[in-house]
């Protein structure tokens, strides 16, 4: 199962924190999603955490621009939202530590398991946040589209 662009994936981002910017770059869209007329495959919608990460629907597509936060796809399995929403989550130290340890925020979910494989005893302070962080995040199944 994974999310796409949807009124569902949507309401997960403002959820947690994102903030809809729709209505600044793309006007005509937000008025007919405003309407209650959005249509994945028509309209194009912007959210926006922090100072740099963006997350453009571009029709039926998922993108994000800025380096580390770069990604572009049609849908992105569990472990990938996952990721992103647990960045979101992270202390800014920890933040820096996952910059430096994953080609982009996507990598999150291959690098916490990475620590599950290791012993508990060998877990540093950045390793324990990532896994506290990454298992505490609970998603709804996305919905059949």
């Amino acid at each position: 199962m994974s999310y796409v662009t949807s009124e569902q994936f949507a309401q997960l981002l403002l959820q947690n924190g994102f903030a809809e910017r729709t209505k600044l770059q793309y006007p005509d869209d937000h008025a007919q999603i405003s309407a209650g007329q959005y249509d994945p495959d028509l309209h194009r919608r912007v959210f926006k955490y922090g100072k740099l990460f963006v997350i453009h629907f571009e029709q039926s597509k998922l993108r994000a621009v800025n380096g580390f936060f770069g990604f572009q796809s049609s849908a992105l399995n569990i472990g990938q939202v996952k990721s992103i929403l647990a960045y979101t989550k992270l202390p800014n130290h920890t933040k820096t530590a996952v910059q430096n340890r994953c080609r982009n925020i996507l990598d999150l979910e291959k690098e916490y398991h990475r620590i599950k494989k290791m012993e508990e005893t060998n877990l540093g302070m950045t390793d324990q946040k990532i896994l506290e962080i990454f298992e505490s995040i609970s998603l709804p199944e996305p919905a059949s589209s």
